[in-house]
């Protein structure tokens, strides 16, 4: 999937999606959480996905402790 295919992540109005900050065995990484749905977003690209939270950080998609 190309990066604009995830813009509804970024441009959703406030509050459909945040990320939640989450610490595994010692490394940190951001879940992309849809709370109204109780849902996540899982992107198994790891640059995709690094570019999609730091949009979504960009556009002020609140960042939560986990």
């Amino acid at each position: 999937m190309s990066l604009e295919e995830y813009a509804h992540l970024w441009t959703a109005p406030p509050g459909k999606y945040v990320l939640e900050k989450s610490i595994v065995e010692g490394e940190e990484f951001l879940l992309i959480c849809c709370p109204d749905e109780g849902a996540v977003v899982l992107i198994d690209d790891d640059d995709v996905n690094n570019q999609v939270t730091q949009r979504m950080i960009a556009a002020g998609v609140p960042v939560i402790n986990g």
